[in-house]
């Protein structure tokens, strides 16, 4: 579950993209899924999504 793919397919994002690009920005989410800080879904700059 920690990755990203392009996540576009016909000029639009895909379902998994619109769930995963916000869980990635969230503490919690890296927390309960132990990803390492600054990998893909713990990076070290994080947008508030909410």
């Amino acid at each position: 579950m920690c990755e990203l793919s392009e996540g576009i397919e016909h000029g639009r994002l895909t379902s998994r993209t619109k769930c995963v690009v916000p869980l990635r920005h969230e503490a919690n989410f890296a927390h309960a899924f132990k990803c390492y800080a600054g990998s893909r879904m713990n990076p070290e700059q994080k947008c508030s999504v909410w």
